[in-house]
């Protein structure tokens, strides 16, 4: 792999790291000064909303322009962000630039998640996602281990420990120069043409992506209200996630291909399931980590082939507005989730909405065999047929 791979992969991680210590930072302290589980719902949920305002426009410039120019002016306004924190700091203020901030750090991960398919050779694609995974575990372990801190122990500095981060992460996305002239005949209703034959997959992924926001929307409550920890502990489960992400990339770069078995994901994706009924069990703050550490190993193990195969079968022309329509889809149902998580937490206990949820997905899992079936068979020869039909 080319060296600026690493260079936009650590700039790319640069910016995950802001994001998750902002997350984690705001997520404890609006519990702890507001006392509100619905109030903290609303960053995971203000955190995707943006997005879809630039979404299709960003689909059109993905594939037409530099995606390493889009990627550093992405993080550039990351940076810009978290300024206006700087000049008002109020609950509005941080969810304006949750909004804001969200959008941008987005959009720096699609322009590098499609510059991926320009810098790796095919064969090489479930080794790099293995490494953009492990690396995005690692920013989202210091990340979160930052953001609980400061929270905990340093609130003052924390905006200049963000701004650090961020400029960092501008300055590695200096753009590389890019010689090729990117044109599209393409348009969306082409894309949408490539999106049928697997939109039940997708309704799938999305289902499951909404179910799991759980975990963001309603961790800090559970630990403020149910366990009587504090912001360390929630930290920690935070972490726990990652950190099995870290190691189910480095486990995926060593097995690689084997992964690719529908069988093999579909229980991947059962235990997973299973980790929301041990959450409940186990009411311990020192015990629950380690189930949001299984958790990450398990998705992380399940998502690497996806991902990689949505890039090695994704024509160019269209990788672009192809991730604008199914990140609507797969990531859509996160925000209205996170809402509808909050509002449960009114009505509910927080520890039967994951029992909810664990049975949920328990059942998407065991019904999904057919269609990772379906989907692990395509070929990029396939998705051009149908593009030029």
């Amino acid at each position: 792999m080319l060296k600026n791979f690493y260079r936009f992969w650590m700039a790319r991680n640069m910016i995950r790291l802001s994001s998750l210590m902002f997350s984690v930072y705001f997520m404890w302290e609006i519990v702890e000064k507001f006392h509100s589980i619905l109030d903290v719902s609303l960053i995971p949920t203000f955190s995707l909303l943006g997005y879809f305002l630039v979404i299709f426009p960003e689909g059109y410039v993905l594939d037409k322009v530099n995606r390493t120019l889009i990627l550093f002016f992405s993080n550039f306004l990351v940076l810009m962000s978290y300024f206006v924190l700087f000049m008002i700091y109020n609950l509005q203020v941080i969810y304006f630039v949750d909004l804001l901030s969200s959008i941008f750090s987005l959009m720096s991960s699609d322009a590098f998640f499609a510059y991926v398919k320009d810098a790796v050779e095919p064969s090489l694609l479930t080794n790099a996602i293995s490494k953009v995974t492990m690396g995005r575990a690692i920013s989202e372990i210091f990340g979160g281990i930052l953001g609980g801190v400061f929270a905990g122990y340093f609130p003052g500095y924390f905006i200049y420990a963000i701004l650090t981060f961020s400029l960092l992460g501008t300055i590695l996305s200096i753009p590389q120069y890019d010689t090729r002239v990117r044109s599209s005949k393409y348009g969306y209703k082409d894309v949408i043409r490539v999106i049928k034959p697997v939109s039940l997959f997708l309704i799938l992924l999305t289902a499951f992506n909404g179910l799991f926001v759980s975990i963001d929307a309603l961790g800090s409550g559970f630990f403020y209200y149910y366990l009587h920890s504090t912001a360390i502990y929630y930290t920690i489960f935070i972490l726990g996630f990652s950190l099995g992400s870290l190691i189910g990339g480095i486990i995926a770069s060593k097995i690689g291909k084997s992964l690719e078995n529908p069988t093999m994901i579909v229980v991947l994706l059962i235990l997973v399931s299973l980790s929301f009924f041990w959450i409940t069990i186990f009411q311990d703050p020192m015990i629950e980590p380690f189930f949001t550490a299984s958790m990450g190993v398990e998705v992380s193990l399940a998502d690497i082939p996806l991902s990689a195969l949505l890039i090695r079968v994704i024509p160019n022309e269209i990788l672009g507005k192809f991730n604008s329509l199914t990140n609507i889809l797969t990531t859509g149902a996160s925000p209205l989730m996170a809402v509808v998580f909050g509002t449960l937490s009114t009505f509910l206990k927080v520890t039967n909405i994951f029992i909810i949820t664990g049975f949920v997905m328990l059942i998407l899992s065991i019904l999904s065999y057919s269609l990772f079936k379906k989907a692990l068979l395509l070929k990029e020869e396939d998705v051009k047929k149908t593009l030029d039909n």
